[in-house]
């Protein structure tokens, strides 16, 4: 969607029981009542001052995550997404000074931590709260090559000294 921000896909397994009332009260926890949450049918929209999150929830999108699965890390294991059955799709309206970034982070990582749920970013194409192991080191710079000897000059003469006659 043009102008979206902070776009996530949250799959849920049948067992995890992620209802809209429990994904109300998880985002509740997170929002207080600073937030206005409305549940329209098949969606959650939390508002909050002029920013809007919407939660498409689709409890019929069976194998839709077997498709996210390359995305795992290598430790994940797969068969636990494979088997989610339910897929919200969230994201918010524009917000150009990303005022909203850390509530929305913080929702997603809320939900991740529940047993049975999975939240993909799609921008970093990452799972949340999933260890991906240490990032690749950068290589090291090369070491300067040494300079090379300076080659023997000859000692200069010395200079006669003179004596007093």
């Amino acid at each position: 969607m043009a102008g979206s921000s902070y776009p996530h896909l949250v799959f849920a397994s049948d067992d995890a029981g992620l209802t809209a009332a429990r994904l109300t009260e998880v985002i509740r926890g997170i929002v207080g009542d600073e937030a206005t949450i409305a549940n329209p049918p098949l969606s959650l929209v939390v508002t909050l001052e002029e920013f809007s999150l919407t939660l498409w929830i689709d409890d019929e999108a069976d194998q839709v995550a077997e498709r996210y699965v390359e995305y795992l890390p290598e430790s994940a294991r797969r068969r636990r997404l494979a088997v989610c059955t339910t897929l919200i799709d969230m994201a918010g309206s524009a917000d150009p000074d990303r005022r909203h970034a850390a509530t929305t982070t913080r929702i997603a990582a809320a939900l991740a931590e529940l047993p049975g749920v999975f939240v993909f970013e799609e921008t970093t194409k990452l799972f949340v709260g999933m260890d991906y192991g240490e990032p690749a080191a950068e290589p090291a710079a090369p070491a300067p090559e040494p300079l090379p000897e300076p080659e023997p000059q000859p000692e200069p003469e010395a200079a006669p000294v003179l004596q007093p006659e």
